[in-house]
């Protein structure tokens, strides 16, 4: 089972020590180029935790990481020695089996993930863990790792809105009706009947402790699978038409908030997320000046948030997009910082302000120094390249100490500030709280 650290694949998951989603898609890559080349099979299996978000309010995120462990654990007993597994999601897994003979294999191994997590788990005693598996299987070779992935994520949709436990995709389904397409027409439906929520998480200032922004997060109050957070349909959606829509309606919806709460007196910054896909739209620019000067924001009081993985993508044309946006005024901040593979002279060419520490090294923080170590070097990369660093993730004081001493510009994290809706972040900065 290959989880361990290599030079071609740096990133593991700092909670687990699995995978990281960066490296297991650079790795599902190598595994689909592999079975294409020798014209063997390929199964990929995600897997999400049953009702994770009420084992955290119920019992607390020190015993959510230890559920998270654990997941990590049972998966890799599963896996044989050539497969990889890693983390892609607050609570979702990936088990990449490469030259599987038949789909009876991929299902196979997605029942003994089944069965080695059907048993009761809790440092205390008394928590009963289920999951939901999609499987897509490579048959043809026509995919790649994002086509593959989207798969998977579709069936994996499918297993919960059916409550079957475990759905199976083939790269052909790509072109026909499937899972991930029932997804996206739910989604759409979803945005058109303004069904989504958006909330907004604070984002303090270490030194002074004062609220100076918050990040637009977008959740789906799904009929049947519950509240739906932005990790878990993303991934499904973001390569498809779907994710304009999307963003459209984030940006305004936020920038809407953003200019009520400076007309009661509050005058917050608002970030928004913005994909890969949206970074390659060349009217993107228009869109964002537009929704600015309907709602009469400001451009400073604006900033999108990209991924290192999206700025990697088609570069000549993020870059001139990034640069467009730029000159209206807004800031650009590199998001989930240090889980991807972006090269520093690249980063030395984007015309962003700021760095936002992946949340996995601040949560890993207090179990090594190798993890204080990594966010001390991000916070010197910024300061030398002239920018701000905020860190993700902040969930205790020992961490918000350490990143303090560090001089650390800002944070966002639970212990800072859940997040909440846009009346209740007014209500709370009015009254002097985070």
């Amino acid at each position: 089972m290959s989880t361990s650290r290599d030079p071609a694949l740096p990133h593991l998951d700092a909670l687990t020590g699995v995978h990281s989603r960066a490296a297991f898609l650079e790795r599902l890559g190598g595994e689909i180029d592999a079975a294409r080349s020798g014209g063997s099979r390929l199964a990929l299996i995600v897997a999400d935790v049953d009702q994770f978000r009420d084992v955290n309010f119920s019992v607390g995120h020190t015993v959510g990481d230890e559920v998270l462990r654990h997941v990590a654990r049972r998966i890799a007993a599963v896996a044989r020695p050539a497969d990889t597994v890693a983390r892609i999601g607050s609570d979702e897994f990936a088990l990449v089996l490469p030259g599987i003979l038949s789909k009876d294999h991929a299902v196979l191994a997605g029942q003994r993930i089944m069965e080695e997590l059907d048993t009761p788990f809790d440092p205390k005693g008394g928590l009963s863990l289920s999951v939901s598996l999609g499987i897509a299987l490579l048959t043809e070779h026509k995919c790649a790792a994002d086509d593959l992935l989207r798969l998977a994520e579709g069936a994996l949709f499918e297993a919960k809105r059916r409550h079957s436990g475990m759905e199976v995709a083939d790269e052909q389904a790509g072109s026909a009706p499937g899972a991930h397409f029932a997804y996206e027409r739910e989604l759409r439906r979803a945005i058109e009947d303004n069904l989504l929520e958006l909330l907004f998480q604070p984002k303090v200032d270490l030194r002074s402790g004062v609220v100076c922004g918050a990040e637009a997060l977008v959740r789906w109050p799904h009929p049947e699978l519950g509240l739906i957070e932005p990790d878990r349909f993303i991934p499904i959606i973001e390569h498809s038409e779907v994710i304009h829509p999307l963003t459209i309606w984030a940006l305004n919806v936020a920038l809407r908030n953003c200019a009520g709460w400076s007309a009661a007196g509050i005058g917050v910054d608002v970030a928004v997320n913005l994909s890969t896909r949206n970074l390659q739209d060349p009217d993107l620019p228009e869109l964002v000046q537009r929704a600015l000067e309907t709602w009469r924001v400001p451009p400073q009081r604006l900033s999108l948030e990209i991924t290192e993985t999206a700025v990697m993508d088609d570069r000549p044309r993020v870059i001139e997009t990034l640069y467009r946006l730029r000159g209206l005024g807004i800031s650009l901040s590199i998001d989930d910082f240090g889980s991807g593979f972006s090269s520093l002279a690249y980063l030395r060419r984007l015309p962003v302000s700021e760095l936002k520490i992946d949340r996995q090294f601040i949560c890993a923080m207090g179990g090594g120094r190798d993890d204080r170590l990594i966010v001390q070097a991000i916070v010197q990369l910024a300061r030398s390249f002239g920018l701000k660093v905020t860190a993700e993730g902040v969930e205790d004081e020992r961490s918000l100490a350490a990143l303090r001493e560090l001089d650390c510009d800002m944070g966002q994290g639970y212990l800072l500030g859940r997040p909440v809706s846009s009346e209740e972040f007014a209500r709370r900065l009015a009254q002097g709280a985070g």
